[in-house]
């Protein structure tokens, strides 16, 4: 999901441009920096709570310590990457925050925290105008202070051959969770009987859709 992106990117910048990863999973660190053998790789201690001050510590030592010109934090959604923001805000270091989608608030007090941080971040982008226009609501920025930039992709040179069959093949990729709206997508199998439907991914609504298939008589032409 969200790592992906940042490894397409990290991996197209111009390469006159120093990359340093900062994160607390070492694995998706490691996976970030594969795309970039020239950037350094920094694996910070995972934070056991949201007021754990050591970790707090930690991040802005470190980018203190790295005086990057500017910091992209890649967020799944308005109420995560707290560290990485304060940070960059505590740094005075050049924030931007790159919102990967919608998502719920654990508590009132998270959302008070993230509201009055997010007053001090240079730059908010979302990667669709409907995470846009959510995370502008969410946390009270003014309308168009969160800009849309869509998640660049890796060109495909060599198309993949048209199927043998004459009737339509619609495909899915995505983790299979309410908000990616698959089952809005099965639901409209119904509306074109000739078509075929493969989705392709993992996820908790899977069983869900797996019902869904099932109790519309679809398993012929919808395929998980």
């Amino acid at each position: 999901g969200a790592h992906t992106c940042l490894v397409t990117l990290a991996g197209a910048l111009d390469q006159a441009i120093e990359v340093a990863v900062v994160g607390t999973n070492a694995a998706l660190v490691a996976q970030v920096v594969s795309a970039r053998p020239t950037a350094t790789a920094h694996v910070l201690s995972r934070p056991r709570s949201k007021f754990d001050i050591r970790s707090i510590l930690e991040h802005v030592r470190t980018v203190g310590t790295l005086r990057p010109d500017v910091i992209h934090v890649n967020c799944d959604n308005p109420w995560t990457s707290p560290y990485g923001l304060l940070a960059g805000v505590v740094t005075r270091t050049p924030t931007i925050a790159v919102v990967h989608g919608p998502g719920p608030p654990i508590s009132l007090i998270q959302q008070f925290l993230f509201r009055g941080l997010s007053r001090h971040i240079r730059t908010y982008v979302a990667v669709s105008d409907a995470t846009a226009r959510f995370t502008s609501l969410a946390l009270r920025r003014q309308p168009g202070t969160v800009r849309t930039i869509h998640n660049g992709i890796t060109a495909v040179l060599d198309p993949a051959p048209a199927p043998a069959e004459p009737r339509p093949v619609i495909g899915g990729v995505g983790r299979f969770s309410h908000e990616k709206g698959f089952e809005i997508l099965v639901d409209a199998m119904r509306l074109l009987p000739t078509a075929r439907l493969i989705l392709v991914g993992d996820g908790e609504d899977r069983s869900l859709l797996e019902d869904r298939i099932r109790h519309a008589r679809l398993e012929d032409r919808v395929e998980l």
